[in-house]
């Protein structure tokens, strides 16, 4: 979708409208979103039903992860499956961040497939 700030929003209103029923957010490979459009993506949906969010090859890095862990730690109660694959510029601070915002959740499964995680991460 190539998806930018601008386009985030407009996604972000027409979110907020299907809350209550989306279960599943797709957003692989859209890595032109910035910090600011991932809060507002996230922040649309809270309160609702998503349980499966993909982030596949968004090229998130520490300050995307930083509004991502915001965002999650709303969802936490009904999401159920996160996919972080191929991306592998997120820090070790970012991992916990963002892992640590869905502790005490409902997630069952986490997919790192090619995240280049190595000791530090």
């Amino acid at each position: 979708c190539s998806l930018n700030e601008e386009k985030g929003e407009a996604i972000a209103a027409g979110l907020r409208e299907l809350k209550g029923s989306l279960k599943k957010l797709d957003f692989s490979g859209n890595s032109d979103l910035t910090a600011l459009a991932w809060k507002g993506v996230l922040g649309s949906v809270q309160g609702g039903a998503v349980e499966d969010i993909s982030f596949m090859s968004c090229s998130l890095n520490e300050e995307k992860g930083e509004a991502i862990a915001a965002g999650l730690r709303e969802l936490k109660g009904s999401l159920k499956k996160l996919d972080f694959s191929g991306n592998s510029d997120l820090t070790a601070l970012a991992w916990k961040g963002v892992l640590g915002s869905v502790q005490g959740g409902a997630v069952e499964d986490i997919s790192f497939m090619s995240c280049s995680l190595n000791e530090e991460k």
